[in-house]
């Protein structure tokens, strides 16, 4: 079973890291263009916390785009 998950994002992150970093919470590392979910201390499962982060990415961006 896999211990994380990797998100390739299309664009850069940029300066926007921080904010977005705050969003997605302690189990979500940004970098520049990848989201990593670490699966080792989440308190449900994996799949709901891979949705729910990306339900949270689009919310974001939505945020900053408008």
């Amino acid at each position: 079973e896999p211990e994380s998950v990797m998100v390739r994002l299309r664009e850069e992150v940029g300066g926007a890291k921080p904010a977005l970093e705050k969003e997605l919470g302690p189990h979500v590392r940004v970098g520049g263009t990848l989201l990593h979910l670490d699966f080792k201390r989440l308190d449900r499962p994996w799949g709901q916390a891979l949705l729910e982060m990306l339900e949270r990415l689009a919310a974001f961006r939505q945020r900053v785009m408008a």
